[in-house]
């Protein structure tokens, strides 16, 4: 249980990471 937990909880982060990274991106980009 923990392997699976700890597996979607990457997933989540990997998530998060590259909509922020496509969010500085674009706002970069605005300027």
């Amino acid at each position: 249980m923990n392997s699976d937990y700890k597996e979607d909880f990457t997933d989540t982060w990997w998530f998060l990471g590259i909509c922020t990274a496509v969010a500085v991106v674009l706002t970069l980009f605005a300027f």
